[in-house]
């Protein structure tokens, strides 16, 4: 019986470790991240980074859908009025910062989407445990596989 085979399962162990959310398939072009000068003034869609203040989200009509009005702060302290059409995710409040996108139009940031981090995002200390789990797999499959090796050696030359 051949041994080999172990230590494919273990490499392909290590590779389903690997969480999904760290490898990002490129559908395109992302918007690019702009100030909130810079994103009232925008016609094709951007990224915006801001704080949301949780005491004027009100909800409203936004182009004929339900949806949502606050106001936000930029990274120059500017207040951005924001129209959202559907729902606000849960934690917009809390979150230190969100991102919204979408494109400007009247005076109005009109965000399409706003993405608010998880915990995933937040811990950055994560991606480098998984790189680790990984590589710690790896090598443990290496280090069997010249064990067996080894021991196949031994037995030959007995």
């Amino acid at each position: 019986m051949k041994r080999y085979p172990l230590v494919v399962l273990v490499l392909l162990a290590a590779l389903a470790l690997v969480p999904t959310a760290s490898v990002a398939v490129a559908r395109g072009a992302a918007p690019p991240l702009v100030s909130d000068e810079q994103a009232l003034a925008a016609t094709e869609p951007v990224l915006l980074a801001v704080t949301v203040d949780a005491a004027t989200v009100a909800a409203r009509e936004v182009n004929g859908k339900p949806g949502v009005s606050f106001t936000a702060r930029g990274a120059s302290g500017a207040a951005v009025q924001v129209e959202l059409a559907g729902k606000l995710p849960a934690g917009v409040e809390v979150a230190p910062v969100v991102v919204l996108v979408g494109t400007a139009g009247g005076g109005l940031f009109r965000a399409d989407r706003v993405l608010v981090p998880g915990a995933a995002e937040s811990d950055p200390a994560r991606g480098l445990k998984a790189v680790l789990a990984v590589t710690m797999v790896v090598w443990a499959g290496l280090f069997l596989y010249v064990f067996m090796l080894d021991r196949r050696l031994h037995q030959l030359e007995e």
